[in-house]
């Protein structure tokens, strides 16, 4: 690894998917991703070792959640989205993630990042309550536009802010069930087109 150049890597993708098209089969990989909702209704799901089942929730605008490396997980939705997504991975796959920023120095100066680190057992998921929306378009913006040499900097504070403000950030609500999208439409078509008391 080149001496200026840092132990770990950071890439941000911008999607908008249209309706109907397949957003993530389920997968895992050795990188921790980070997925924010902008616009739009998408349930996420994983599989818990601890439970021995696969979990769901759904995650609503202006929300994001935090897969744990190799965490075989999918995000399915049937509306049109608008999201970002961020991978973190270090260069060098000898040392997990966890443990990179488990024993970064920048992360033991918070007690609260220690006690999220610790206590991660699948997933994070959180409400933006720090505007990291912004952050992660500044970011795109910032090393789309910047020279080469410029971006390893752009990068390093980046990374600071964004672990500074996730661990600042509102756990978000999780409501349960990968049905919900499809009750919730099923309610409303029952309103909307049978009036009559059915327990009549």
């Amino acid at each position: 690894m080149n001496k200026n150049q840092l132990p770990y890597q950071i890439v941000v993708f911008k999607y908008n998917e249209q309706q109907g098209r397949p957003l993530m089969m389920e997968h895992s990989h050795f990188t921790l991703e980070l997925f924010y909702l902008v616009k739009g209704e998408a349930t996420y799901s994983f599989f818990s070792e601890k439970e021995n089942r696969v979990i769901s929730h759904i995650i609503q605008p202006g929300q994001f959640v935090i897969f744990k490396p190799f965490l075989l997980h999918s995000i399915n939705t049937e509306s049109s989205l608008n999201y970002y997504n961020v991978e973190f991975g270090l260069h060098s796959q000898t040392q997990s993630v966890i443990d990179f920023l488990t024993h970064s120095e920048y992360v033991l100066q918070y007690r609260s990042a220690i006690k999220v680190l610790d206590e991660w057992k699948d997933v994070l998921h959180f409400k933006d309550n720090r505007n990291i929306l912004s952050l992660l378009q500044r970011y795109q913006k910032s090393v789309s536009f910047s020279k080469e040499e410029y971006q390893n900097g752009y990068l390093e504070i980046f990374a600071k802010q964004l672990l500074l403000d996730v661990i600042q950030c509102s756990p978000g609500s999780l409501p349960t069930s990968s049905y919900n999208i499809y009750l919730k439409r099923a309610l409303s078509y029952l309103s909307m087109n049978f009036h009559q008391n059915i327990t009549s």
